[in-house]
């Protein structure tokens, strides 16, 4: 088992098992990990699980890749499929709007649509003004 020690841009180490949202990895950083992962594949011949929010990694490191949504797998394909996508080479419906908005990070779409239906703006905004 391999266990990566994550670090700051500023190289302060911080413990091991946070999130990249939580130690903000700076991009040379990160591209070291994903390089350290395909290195690791290439010499020991093992296959790496990665979870990540990071797009750019996934599409770095993946071979395959595996989107849920609330626990549901709403795909399971080659990065070349997620690829074509992102890119609008592939349509077709709203899991695939979906996808789409999610690798682009498009501010508009199904997943802001959902929420706005939800009520999750007001939910935050609510929580925001009962902190002040």
């Amino acid at each position: 088992m391999v266990r990566l020690t994550q670090t700051t841009c500023s190289g302060d180490l911080e413990m091991p098992g946070r999130s990249t949202t939580e130690t903000q990895l700076c991009a040379m950083t990160s591209s070291q990990i994903d390089r350290l992962i395909l290195d690791l594949g290439e010499k020991l011949g093992v296959t790496s699980v990665v979870v990540t929010h990071e797009m750019d990694s996934a599409f770095r490191i993946a071979d395959r890749m595996i989107m849920l949504d609330e626990g549901v797998v709403l795909l399971d394909a080659k990065r070349e499929d997620f690829e074509a996508i992102r890119d609008g080479r592939l349509t077709g419906g709203e899991k695939i709007d979906l996808i789409r908005q999610f690798l682009r990070g498009d501010s508009e779409g199904p997943i802001t649509q959902r929420r706005q239906d939800s009520g999750y703006e007001e939910d935050i905004l609510n929580a925001a003004g009962d902190m002040r």
